[in-house]
């Protein structure tokens, strides 16, 4: 039986991959489902530096831009079900 945090967690990873994917989530990988949507929501406020000086786009502070890039495609292939 399922406690009252995992079903509220569960139900909060339905809503934001309905939101984002059009999808619902059923699965035996919720964690890193949950873990996936927590990274995306946290890159999603990051300030990258080539945000505000274009001409530095090659240089990846922090490791940012590479996060993010593994990050879409992760989401990519579990919104798209491959």
């Amino acid at each position: 039986m399922l406690d009252l945090k995992q079903w509220f967690a569960d139900l909060t990873l339905n809503i934001s991959l309905r939101l984002i994917g059009g999808k619902r989530f059923s699965g035996d990988n919720t964690a890193d489902c949950q873990k996936l949507i927590r990274e995306f929501a946290f890159l999603f406020g990051v300030i990258v530096l080539s945000d505000a000086i274009p001409f530095l786009g090659w240089w990846d502070f922090n490791g940012y831009e590479k996060a993010m890039k593994r990050t879409a495609k992760e989401l990519d292939s579990l919104i798209g079900g491959a």
